[in-house]
């Protein structure tokens, strides 16, 4: 067609659009409309500003200018049946990306798309095999932008824009059960670094260690989420020696969260349990790592006190803050029982590493991420008097401590704190 297409095409059998070239524009700002097609095999023209809405396989949608409506189709696949020549794929001219691109049954090919995935725009696909592929020349926005996996990411995403990653991408997005965390297989690509399985160090995997502000502020998270170990404040496993605080700790995750009810004060995300560091003497000085919250003492007295009633809560994008007192001497550890995932249908958050947390507890099992707070003026200021002196030793033969990390107090213990007092260590 030699001009602009400014209705759809209902007299012209669109129930198969073998090949549709339009050296111009399809729809107008003036008049925004849906095309509706059964199939389709190629779609070209200059910008698209109508609604696409395919029904079964699309091949191949070039625009030489903007993607300014939606497109909906079953499936991007390189053998669909459905006329048209050219590589399969979606390739977008020019301008950022503030619709919708959803491909829900099947995807094989490519998507180059040519600025950014603006905040309100959205790339949904329902996975990405190996070979597939999707390149933002651009960047993700922050406050919405999208890429959306459902199921596995055995492909290759890239993201060349100078902001690096903004915004969000998500991989097993409807929370298909992956205890090995297999559905992330291949590599995402932002700027320079590359973060996936196969990579090492902290671009390793679902879990990388890189900071969102090293990518750009935003994250790339595999469902469930978990914690950002290193995001997060105080870090997860964080040996705190400055005395307890009054203040915030925040839980950042790999993606968006929100509190499962909507209010935070009936039922928190979290629940916050705290483990006593001074045992008597000679008794083992439990492992907060290692204990869970339903493991008991000799005495059959649980290790971790509930302490979720001391705190408030407050969930914002990928953040859950718990404000409150936190005590020297004592272990916290956090685990997600009202957290959810704002996009699945089966959205509660668990944690897949970290602390014992509930593991074997029964129930909605999730480990846990925690810290531990072990200090006063050093190490060694156990009545906290802010001097290390004989009041210190008194203090430790009524609460022994553990110093030599072995996770008993025992004479040894003892005789490290005498040598500090000795030695007017601080």
């Amino acid at each position: 067609m030699l001009g602009p297409i400014r209705f759809p095409l209902e007299g012209l059998a669109p129930s198969h659009l073998y090949s549709l070239i339009v050296h111009g524009d399809i729809g107008s700002v003036e008049n925004h409309f849906t095309q509706y097609a059964i199939l389709a095999g190629v779609i070209q023209c200059n910008n698209l500003i109508a609604d696409l809405s395919v029904l079964g396989d699309i091949r191949r949608l070039v625009t030489a200018g903007e993607l300014v409506g939606n497109v909906y189709a079953r499936s991007l696949l390189a053998l669909s049946d459905t006329g048209g020549t050219g590589t399969p794929g979606i390739f977008i001219g020019s301008g950022d990306i503030n619709s919708m691109i959803w491909i829900y049954d099947g995807f094989d090919r490519t998507i180059e798309l040519p600025a950014d995935i603006g905040s309100t725009g959205l790339l949904r696909l329902p996975s990405m095999p190996a070979g597939s592929s999707v390149l933002v020349s651009g960047n993700i926005q922050d406050d919405g932008g999208l890429l959306l996996v459902d199921g596995e990411m055995a492909g290759t995403i890239t993201v060349l824009g100078t902001n690096g990653l903004e915004g969000q991408i998500i991989i097993n997005g409807v929370n298909t059960s992956d205890p090995n965390h297999e559905l992330w297989s291949g590599n995402i690509e932002i700027g320079s670094m590359t973060l996936g399985p196969t990579q090492s160090g902290d671009y390793d995997a679902p879990y990388y260690s890189v900071l969102s502000g090293t990518i750009g502020g935003g994250a790339i998270g595999l469902m469930p989420f978990m914690y950002h170990a290193f995001e997060s404040s105080p870090k997860h496993g964080t040996v705190i020696t400055t005395g307890g605080f009054t203040g915030n700790v925040t839980i950042e995750h790999y993606g968006p969260v929100a509190d499962g009810d909507g209010n935070t004060s009936s039922t928190p995300p979290v629940k916050v349990y705290e483990l006593a560091l001074r045992v008597p003497c000679c008794d083992p000085a439990p492992n907060p790592a290692t204990t869970g919250i339903c493991d008991e003492d000799e005495n059959e007295d649980l290790y971790w006190t509930d302490v979720t009633s001391s705190y408030t809560y407050s969930v914002s994008g990928r953040v859950v803050t718990v404000s409150g007192t936190f005590s020297n001497w004592k272990a916290y550890q956090f685990i997600p029982v009202d957290l959810v995932y704002p996009y699945a249908e089966d959205p509660v958050i668990t944690y897949a590493q970290g602390w014992e947390g509930s593991v074997g507890c029964g129930g909605t099992e999730s480990y846990g991420h925690g810290f531990q707070l072990k200090s006063g003026m050093g190490l060694f200021d156990l009545n906290e008097d802010d001097a290390i002196d004989e009041g210190d030793i008194e203090a430790w033969l009524v609460s022994p401590v553990d110093f030599d990390g072995n996770h008993v107090a025992t004479l040894n213990d003892l005789l490290i704190l005498v040598d500090a007092v000795a030695n007017e260590v601080e």
